[in-house]
C-alpha cells in the first residue's frame, strides 16, 4: 500500500521545489488512520471523521464533481487534496480545464501520497500544487 516513494519520485521530476520541501518534513506515518471501504478503496480519517465515503469514494467524488463543477469553468481551485478521488474524476470528466490544488497540511498530503498511486495526477500538465 505504500506509494510514497513512487509518488515523491514523480513529484521530483515535475515539481522539484515541492519535492525538496516535502522531504524536509518527517513523515508521521500513523497520524491519519487509513481504512478500506466495502468496495476496497482506501479512505482516511481525521479526528475520527471520514474524509471520503466509507462505501464508495469514487462514486461519491463523481457525484460531487457532476453536481458542483461547471463544465464551462475556465480554471478550478480545489481546497483540499484528500485522497484525490475528486481530482481523478475531474481530470477525466473536464479535459480542458486546468486546476490548482491547495492542501494546507503537509502531513496529510504525505499520507495521501503514501496511500494511493497518484502519478497520473502528479504528471498531468493541467495540475499545479500549493502545499
Amino acid at each position: 500500500m505504500n506509494h510514497l516513494n513512487n509518488n515523491l519520485s514523480c513529484l521530483k521530476k515535475r515539481f522539484p521545489l515541492l519535492y525538496a520541501d516535502l522531504i524536509s518534513h518527517d513523515f508521521k506515518e500513523n497520524l491519519f488512520p487509513v481504512e478500506f471501504t466495502k468496495e476496497g478503496s482506501p479512505t482516511i480519517l481525521i479526528n475520527g471523521n471520514y474524509v471520503h465515503s466509507r462505501f464508495d469514494p469514487r462514486r461519491e467524488s463523481e457525484r460531487y464533481i457532476k453536481n458542483e463543477i461547471s463544465s464551462e469553468a475556465g480554471f478550478i481551485i480545489f481546497a483540499g487534496f484528500g485522497l484525490a478521488y475528486h481530482i481523478e474524476y475531474f481530470l477525466k470528466s473536464h479535459q480542458n480545464i486546468n486546476l490548482l490544488i491547495v492542501e494546507p497540511d503537509v502531513q496529510f498530503f504525505l499520507h495521501a501520497l503514501a496511500t494511493r498511486d497518484l502519478k497520473e495526477i502528479i504528471q498531468s500538465e493541467r495540475v499545479q500544487f500549493l502545499i
